[in-house]
């Protein structure tokens, strides 16, 4: 379920923010609410003139007010070394602030993080010329300014959307509030999402622990870590139970006793394997747009997911036909398939995976829905079918991790059922030792990568 108002591009983890955040010590404070019918009062009582105020009016009248009830301090217009002057510097508290007054108005060891602020709604990606290289862009400045200060965390606003950007990540990476929407709509638990992440408190280092930015940060990453982890072992499994659904399939013809024959359900396992890694991780990153209706309803795994979560039966029929339906849409692109730009936009793919010329066994061959079910469930359905696994907390070195790992293994047959256990260690047992049911699985060994 989303968060309102919030717009996470990747800086932390969708599930973090949903799930592991409430048992951070902050997140109990409760001092939200008073602040909200504080910003409240003050966006209420500006908004009638805030869409005409200049950059200066909108700072003066609604940012530095706000800053003050954030219990912020900053110095207006401080200067890099470099002699840029950022909208305003955070400082940890007077003592920090009036010493850099002293110190020519240069911003100090002691700030803890630098702001840009824009006039209302104005685009924070706006581009004034594309030979300008994003030089007009708002992103581009607060990273640039990150970059000369080399402060860890960087505010954007303009008054309706608040940005948080870290420094040494992409500007396009970022954490967004969209605070007029939540106080629109009087979500107070919503609120939280504004408050805790731009208070004073969150950009500043306690006596003991870390600052509650870099707090969610290493929870993220952390959880990406342990998801990644957990994702290897899911993909093994689903490897062995898409290559016997080939091997078992009698319209593909293969022996599972000649080696050739084992060699291409490996290579076209693995392949079949990524593309589905591939879309998933595209989808959770927002790449290919699930809130887009026409991808959504009709070609998406996201839909997959979702009819897995309802047991929707009728919506997953037909799974290996929409698959193969949805690997030649990112091939092709949506162009090929007569779909108006306005409806759906995909280009081409260039890079191979998706070729029916270097995957002819995925066109040809047949696996049954009952196959492709399971291994979507593996690969994207947390154990209990309640919820999606984020994909959008990962980073594309996790992919290649899992890779990897797939290279590092054969295909053959066992003499006896087997399952492996242990972790990396890979032992090898029989399902009668593990006590895991009656399941034929593939054994694996090191192979070269194909």
């Amino acid at each position: 379920m989303a968060i309102l108002g919030v717009n996470n591009k990747n800086l932390f983890s969708n599930h973090y923010l949903k799930n592991l955040i409430q048992d951070t010590d902050e997140w109990g404070i409760d001092e939200h609410e008073a602040v909200f019918d504080e910003i409240k009062a003050l966006y209420e009582s500006v908004k009638p003139n805030v869409k005409n105020f200049s950059e200066a009016q909108l700072s003066t009248n609604f940012f530095e007010k706000v800053f003050g009830i954030l219990n912020i301090d900053f110095i207006p217009q401080a200067k890099t070394e470099g002699q840029e002057f950022p909208d305003y510097a955070f400082y940890p508290d007077k003592k920090s602030m009036n010493k850099a007054y002293s110190e020519n108005n240069t911003i100090s060891k002691d700030c803890m993080s630098i702001c840009e602020v824009k006039k209302w709604d104005v685009r924070l990606d706006k581009r004034e010329s594309s030979k300008k290289v994003r030089l007009g862009d708002p992103s581009h400045q607060i990273f640039n300014y990150l970059a000369k200060t080399e402060k860890p965390w960087g505010v954007l606003s303009n008054g309706h959307e608040w940005r948080i950007f870290k420094h040494g990540k992409y500007m396009d990476i970022f954490y967004e509030i969209n605070l007029i929407q939540i106080l629109d709509s009087n979500d107070k638990n919503a609120f939280r999402y504004f408050y805790y992440f731009f208070r004073r408190e969150a950009f500043i280092k306690p006596d003991e622990g870390d600052i509650f930015l870099e707090i969610i940060f290493k929870g993220s990453v952390n959880f990406a870590k342990a998801l990644g982890d957990d994702l290897k072992d899911k993909v093994y499994q689903a490897m062995k139970l898409l290559a016997d659904g080939f091997l078992d399939n009698p319209e593909n013809k293969l022996d599972k006793n000649n080696p050739e024959h084992l060699a291409s359900v490996q290579q076209s396992t693995m392949r079949l394997l990524y593309r589905k890694l591939f879309l998933l991780y595209a989808e959770g990153k927002g790449l290919l747009n699930t809130n887009n209706p026409e991808y959504q309803k009709k070609h998406s795994l996201h839909r997959i997911q979702k009819a897995i979560i309802e047991n929707d039966r009728e919506e997953l029929e037909r799974l290996w036909y929409s698959l193969r339906y949805l690997f030649t849409l990112i091939n092709e692109g949506s162009e090929a398939f007569r779909i108006r730009p306005k409806d759906l936009y995909i280009p081409p793919y260039n890079g191979g995976l998706f070729s029916p010329e270097k995957n002819p066994n995925l066109d040809a061959w047949e696996i049954s829905d009952k196959h492709i079910e399971k291994s979507i469930s593996l690969l994207s359905v947390d154990s209990d079918k309640k919820g999606m696994i984020d994909y959008s907390s990962l980073d594309i070195r996790h992919l290649g991790s899992i890779y990897e790992g797939l290279l590092e293994f054969k295909l053959k047959i066992a003499e006896e059922d087997l399952v492996a256990s242990g972790g990396k260690s890979k032992v090898w047992k029989t399902l009668e030792e593990h006590n895991k049911g009656k399941k034929k699985l593939a054994e694996f060994d090191d192979f070269n990568e194909f």
